[in-house]
C-alpha cells in the first residue's frame, strides 16, 4: 500500500485523522507532482524528496509537530490493529 492510500485510510478514521503525515516524494518531477496532487486531495501537505537524510527527516518532523503535537498518541500496536481492521491487506508483524 502506498503512502497516499495509507494517508487516505488514516484521514477517513476519526481516531487517526489528526495524525500528521509526511510523504516521501519520488525524484521524478512528473511522479512527484502526481503524488502531491493526490496527497492534497486527502489533506496531506508535508513532503520530503527521496532520498532524504536523517537530518532532513528530523527537521521536517520538528517543523510538522512543533507545539501542536497531539498529547495522546496511539501506540504502534493500536495503529497496526486499526489498519488491519480497515483494510483487507495483511499487516506485517
Amino acid at each position: 500500500m502506498g503512502g497516499v492510500k495509507t494517508a487516505r485510510i488514516l484521514r477517513l478514521h476519526p481516531k487517526f485523522n489528526a495524525i500528521p503525515i509526511i510523504l516521501g516524494l519520488p525524484t521524478n518531477r512528473d511522479e512527484a507532482r502526481k503524488v502531491i496532487a493526490e496527497s492534497n486531495e486527502v489533506g496531506v501537505s508535508n513532503f520530503l524528496l527521496k532520498p532524504f537524510t536523517l537530518a532532513a527527516l528530523k527537521k521536517k518532523l520538528d517543523d510538522v509537530l512543533g507545539e501542536d503535537a497531539p498529547v495522546e498518541k496511539p501506540t504502534f500496536l493500536e495503529i497496526r490493529d486499526e489498519l488491519r481492521n480497515l483494510s483487507n491487506l495483511p499487516v506485517m508483524p
